[in-house]
């Protein structure tokens, strides 16, 4: 048989195994959320990712009455945006709402206006049957009555509710379902419960035009403690500000799919390529390092074989964008790769890891096997791979992949290529907004392997756009292209009474970036806005009601975000 015909063998077996769990006796470490709409605290934010313990806290301290004070002159801080209404609302527990909150002021200095709500706050204003349905009942308000473009989840199991929904398929063998459906959440406009029998997503109460109706973005930060929440701010200001990163070199990645007796390993890495070759840009196709399966598939696609050592090698050089097809399971992030891999990581650069691979991203189960009857809630100290990765200190600001099994060219596959077209060709700038175009057009992907037909039946699909999941924050904006750094030059303090804050942008040279967006953000107190002029620089004027950590965050087009923190004086 040549080389040819083997691949085109290879593939076809590929193609009919799906992407089946490893076998996982495993357990991990998992977690917690937070609440109001119109309050905003924050805390001291750097771009240090191993500083994780940096929050104001000043109730011990006798703090000077000079501090409260009106200024004598009568001044008084002038054009507060203060009272904003939100483009973002994270969803939380009450023991995690500072945390979060913290965040959320990062968040709006860098551009996007975001507040914090409890869950307590939701059961106690809105109905339901149970807090999943509290909670999307609030959803579908707060779209409605204002301009809340994304929702992020700020929470483990424990924290922010989910809504499980049972599914079943069969294919080589039989698969089973009941995990978390992130649709429930961004299908706001359709009704998963439409028979009334408390059996949500069911055949009878949706269609698949329904579940491809993924208009909102929602994404789920598990956290479980106030220090997830810390590792997970310092990641996004680290991906934000984009010290050290390669946004444009994609990193590419496979598994075996299966081994066959007198064939040989069949590689996930046909499916990688199908898309990769189709809809990444030269930018991107330019600077790609591959680390594939087996050794055939590094001879037809050029690159090295995979080990955990090279993986981990190229993830802390700071490739940004993670390409991968293969397996996975509660402990495992890959077929080669466990939780115990993922903890070891020392990267400084977050990465968006994209991929195909069963149950790793379900939060909510030890979920090791395709049978759901064989899967156990999780306890708090059970998270599973996926959760680690978006958890810890290092590893990633964003995981798209399956709380169930993922069915590979019957599904998966499908969908990560409509994910990346939403991503290159249709321009899209988040990832909630990418997650949602890959669940709009799945059905509709033009992926295929060439010379074999694939179908992906409704009933694949059906399974699919249940069981994917995006971890992370869904209004961040991937990095698309080769950016300058800002550098922001500013008081690192300031003092009782009338302040003036005079800051000045400018790139790495030192060059002056006028035009660019500056904002400031004392939580509780005050929210101003400016626009650098010819020199780089903007000034702000206020009189501060008590003392607590300035967020500060400059955006520009092109650049960068940068962000600092301006403390009270002593």
């Amino acid at each position: 048989m040549n080389i040819k015909m083997n691949r085109i063998f290879l593939v076809m077996m590929w193609i009919f195994l799906g992407c089946d769990p490893i076998e996982d006796s495993t357990t991990d470490n998992n977690s917690n959320n937070t609440n109001n709409l119109n309050n905003l605290n924050n805390s001291n934010n750097t771009n240090n990712l191993n500083n994780t313990n940096n929050t104001n806290n000043t109730n011990n301290q006798t703090i000077d009455p000079a501090w409260f004070e009106p200024d004598p002159q009568g001044r008084v801080t002038e054009n507060n945006l203060l009272g904003f209404t939100p483009e973002m609302v994270i969803i939380t527990s009450t023991a995690l709402k500072d945390s979060w909150e913290t965040y959320a002021a990062m968040k709006t200095t860098l551009g996007m206006k975001t507040a914090v709500v409890t869950m307590d706050a939701i059961t106690t204003e809105q109905t339901g049957r149970d807090e999943a349905e509290q909670l999307r009942n609030y959803l579908i308000s707060a779209v409605d009555s204002g301009d809340i473009r994304f929702a992020l989840f700020g929470g483990d199991k424990e924290h922010v509710p989910f809504r499980r929904v049972s599914n079943s398929i069969f294919l080589d063998t039989q698969y089973t379902s009941n995990g978390p459906s992130q649709a429930y959440f961004t299908n706001l406009e359709v009704d998963f419960d439409s028979d009334g029998d408390g059996q949500y997503g069911e055949y009878e109460d949706l269609s698949l035009a329904d579940l491809r109706r993924a208009t909102f973005p929602v994404g789920r930060v598990p956290s479980g403690t106030p220090q997830e929440v810390e590792n997970y701010l310092h990641k996004y200001i680290a991906y934000a500000t984009g010290f050290g990163s390669r946004p444009t070199h994609p990193l590419l990645l496979s598994d075996v799919a299966t081994t066959i007796p007198l064939i040989g390993d069949i590689d996930g890495a046909e499916g990688v390529e199908t898309t990769y070759s189709a809809l990444f840009p030269q930018e991107f196709t330019a600077r790609v390092r591959k680390h594939y399966a087996t050794q055939t598939a590094c001879d037809i696609y050029g690159g090295t074989l995979s080990t955990p050592q090279v993986i981990k090698e190229s993830l802390e050089l700071g490739y940004s964008l993670v390409f991968h097809n293969g397996h996975g399971s509660h402990g495992w992030f890959t077929d080669s790769l466990n939780s115990a891999f993922v903890e070891s990581l020392q990267n400084t650069v977050p990465s968006v890891f994209i991929t195909c691979a069963c149950l790793s991203g379900n939060f909510a189960d030890v979920a090791t096997s395709s049978l759901s009857d064989e899967w156990s809630p999780q306890t708090e100290t059970q998270d599973s791979a996926g959760e680690k990765y978006i958890n810890g200190v290092h590893g990633g600001v964003a995981y798209v992949g399956n709380t169930a099994t993922g069915l590979g060219a019957f599904g998966g596959s499908q969908f990560l290529h409509a994910l990346f077209e939403g991503l290159f060709t249709e321009d899209l700038p988040t990832i909630g907004e990418v997650f949602n175009y890959g669940r709009q057009f799945m059905s509709v992907a033009d992926w295929s392997i060439p010379a074999l037909p694939i179908e992906m039946t409704d009933d694949s699909e059906w399974w699919t756009q249940h069981a994917v999941i995006l971890l992370g924050d869904p209004s961040l904006a991937i990095h698309k292209q080769r950016l300058e750094a800002l550098q922001l030059e500013l008081a690192g303090s300031y003092l009782p009474g009338y302040n003036d804050l005079e800051l000045t942008l400018t790139d790495s040279s030192g060059v002056p970036i006028p035009g660019a967006t500056v904002s400031i953000f004392k939580p509780g107190d005050f929210y101003l806005s400016a626009t650098t002029d010819a020199n780089g620089e903007a000034r702000f004027s206020f009189v501060p009601y008590g003392p607590r950590d300035i967020q500060v965050g400059a955006t520009m087009e092109g650049y960068f975000s940068a962000h600092a923190t301006v403390t009270p004086a002593p």
